[in-house]
C-alpha cells in the first residue's frame, strides 16, 4: 500500500510539473502580446528619445513585463524624491495601477517610461546644452537607458543603477546638499536689509540683529542671533558673505553687500539648479588629469587623480566676444608661439592704426605672411588703398617679448578657435573683473601649467624650455589629448563650505533656468 501511495505522489508531482511548464510559457505569450499592443495603442511620452527607449527596453525583455510591487515601490522612492536632484518629480509621476490585464499592462510601460525619463535626465542632463546656447560644443552621452534599466532589473540590482546616475563628482553632491539647505532657509524668508551704510559698530542694534538673521540664513558659524550682537563675529560673518559673494571683503555694509543679501532665496535655489544640470552636461566621471576653466568667475585649477595640484587667474573673454562653454583636448605646447591674427581683428582692429601709423607693424614685430616680399611689415605701402573688408593680407606676429600670445600657447582644436596662453599684460591679472579677451583665456601661472601638461608636474621645467632662444618656437605634441573643460559655475563650494555665487557675468543663468522651469 505504501508502495502505491508512493507511486500515484509522483505521478501527481509529475503532473503538476508538466502542468506548470505548459501553461507559463502561454502566460508569458499572453503577456507579451498584451504589452506589445499597448506599445502600439499608447505613447509613453511626447519625447522622441523616451518613445525610443521604452520600444527598445521591451525588445531587450522579448515584450514581458518588468515591474512588480516590489521593484516598483523602490524605483517610486526614487522618483518621488527627484526634487533632491534639482529636478521635477511631477515630470516622472505615474497613475495608481488599474486593474485588467491591458491596464496593468499600460502602467507597466507609464512605469518603464517615467524610470528612463528620469535615468537620462539625471545622466545626460534635462535640456540639451545647443538648445539654450549657440556657443557650446560638448561631447553627447553615450548613455543606453533601455540597456542598463533592463540589465539592472535581470541582475535584481536596481540600487546600483539608481545610485549611479548623478555625476559621479564631489562638486555636484554639495550643490544637492546646498540646494536642500536653502529650500529649508526659503521656509522662513530672510526679508530685505535696509539700504544703510556703513561699519558695524555705526549700525543700530536693531540693524545688526537683523544682519545677524540675515547672515546666519546661509552662514551656519554664525549661530542664533544674539541680543547684543558681537561687533567682531557680525564683521567675520560679513566678511565671509562678502568673499562668497565676490565683493571686496571689508566687512563693511555698503551698497553691493545690500544688493546682494537682497537677493531672494528663490532665486538662489534656481542658480542652483542651474548649475547641477551644467555638471550633467559633463563626462559622467573625470578624467584622471585635467584642466578646467571657471569662466564665470575667471579662475583655473589643474586635476590630478582628485586632487588641484594647481590654481591659476584668467582673463577669459569680453561679454562681445564669449568664451565659450567647450570640452576638448591640449594636442600640443607651443614654446615661444608666432600670432596669426584673426581676420576680423585685423580689419576692425588693426586697420585703423595702420592708416594711422604706417610703421605700425614694425613697431610691433608683425609680419604680412602673404605681403610684399621686399616690404613684409608693409612699412611702404599706401594703406588707404588696401581693402578693409575683407582684408586680404594675414598678418602674423613673430615670437618675442611683444608677442600678445607670450612664452607659451597651449594649443586646442576646437570651432571657437580659442586655447590657453601667455600674455605680456600681466598686469591684468590683479583686476577683480578679469574680462578683456577676444575669447581666447590668458593664464597667469601659464609656465607651471603647459609643465604639468607636458611633465606631469607643475613644478617641473619643459626640457626643451631650457635653452630655447626666445625668437625660436618649438612645438611639443601631446598625446593623448590632455582634457581640458571651460566651464560656467555661478554656483559652488567656497573654502569657508558656504556657496559661492558668482556673477553672471554673461547672462547665461536666466535662459537655462527658464528651460529647466
Amino acid at each position: 500500500m505504501y508502495k502505491c501511495a508512493k507511486r500515484a505522489f509522483i505521478i501527481l508531482i509529475i503532473m503538476i510539473a508538466t502542468s506548470l511548464h505548459c501553461v507559463a510559457p502561454t502566460q508569458a505569450a499572453d503577456a507579451s502580446q498584451t504589452v506589445q499592443a499597448q506599445l502600439k495603442a499608447s505613447q509613453p511620452s511626447r519625447a522622441t528619445q523616451n518613445r525610443e527607449d521604452v520600444a527598445r527596453f521591451y525588445e531587450l525583455r522579448d515584450f514581458q513585463p518588468a515591474w512588480n510591487s516590489q521593484n516598483a515601490a523602490f524605483a517610486l522612492t526614487f522618483l518621488k524624491s527627484a526634487g533632491q536632484e534639482g529636478l521635477d518629480p511631477a515630470a516622472y509621476r505615474i497613475p495608481k495601477k488599474a486593474k485588467g490585464k491591458s491596464a496593468a499592462s499600460a502602467w507597466d510601460i507609464q512605469m518603464s517610461a517615467a524610470v528612463m525619463r528620469y535615468a537620462r535626465h539625471l545622466r545626460a542632463g534635462r535640456v540639451k546644452p545647443s538648445q539654450i546656447y549657440n556657443d557650446v560644443e560638448l561631447p553627447a552621452t553615450d548613455f543606453d537607458a533601455a540597456d542598463q534599466l533592463n540589465t539592472a532589473l535581470k541582475q535584481g540590482d536596481l540600487e546600483t543603477f539608481f545610485r549611479s546616475l548623478p555625476p559621479q563628482r564631489p562638486e555636484y553632491y554639495y550643490l544637492r546638499n546646498a540646494l536642500a539647505n536653502y529650500r529649508a532657509a526659503a521656509k522662513k524668508p530672510w526679508g530685505q536689509m535696509p539700504a544703510l551704510a556703513g561699519a558695524i559698530d555705526t549700525l543700530p542694534i536693531e540693524t545688526q540683529q537683523k544682519l545677524w538673521t540675515r547672515l546666519a540664513a546661509e552662514d551656519r558659524k554664525m549661530g542664533p542671533v544674539q541680543d547684543e550682537p558681537s561687533v567682531a563675529a557680525l564683521t567675520a560673518g560679513l566678511q565671509r558673505f562678502q568673499a562668497r559673494h565676490g565683493l571686496d571683503a571689508d566687512g563693511i555694509l555698503g551698497t553691493n553687500t545690500v544688493s546682494a543679501m537682497n537677493v531672494p532665496a528663490a532665486r538662489r535655489i534656481a542658480q542652483i539648479k542651474a548649475n547641477m544640470e551644467r555638471w550633467r552636461w559633463l563626462p559622467h566621471i573625470p578624467e584622471r588629469r585635467y584642466i578646467e576653466v571657471n569662466v564665470a568667475s575667471a579662475d583655473l585649477k589643474a586635476v590630478d587623480t582628485g586632487r588641484t595640484v594647481l590654481t591659476s587667474a584668467v582673463v577669459i573673454g569680453h561679454r562681445e566676444s564669449k568664451t565659450p562653454i567647450l570640452a576638448t583636448g591640449i594636442r600640443s605646447v607651443v614654446l615661444n608661439p608666432a600670432w596669426p591674427v584673426p581676420a576680423s581683428m585685423a580689419s576692425n582692429e588693426l586697420y585703423p592704426k595702420l592708416l594711422a601709423n604706417g610703421s605700425y607693424l614694425q613697431e610691433r614685430d608683425m609680419i604680412l605672411v602673404n605681403g610684399p616680399p621686399d616690404d613684409p611689415q608693409g612699412v611702404n605701402m599706401n594703406w588707404r588703398q588696401v581693402r578693409r573688408y575683407p582684408f586680404p593680407y594675414l598678418i602674423q606676429q613673430q615670437p618675442g617679448e611683444q608677442n600678445a600670445l607670450g612664452a607659451y600657447l597651449l594649443d586646442m582644436r576646437n570651432r571657437f578657435d580659442v586655447y590657453l596662453h601667455d600674455t605680456p599684460s600681466k598686469e591684468l591679472f590683479s583686476s577683480a573683473q578679469r574680462f578683456f579677451s577676444h575669447g581666447c583665456v590668458r593664464v597667469e601661472r601659464i609656465a607651471e601649467l603647459a609643465n604639468f601638461v607636458v611633465t606631469g608636474d607643475p613644478q617641473t621645467d619643459i626640457p626643451q624650455h631650457a635653452n630655447l632662444p626666445r625668437n625660436k618656437s618649438e612645438r611639443i605634441l601631446i598625446a593623448p589629448l590632455f582634457p581640458v573643460y571651460f566651464v560656467y559655475w555661478t554656483a559652488f563650494m567656497s573654502p569657508d563650505g558656504g556657496v559661492v555665487f558668482q556673477d553672471d557675468i554673461y547672462g547665461r543663468d536666466p535662459a537655462l533656468i527658464a528651460a529647466l522651469g
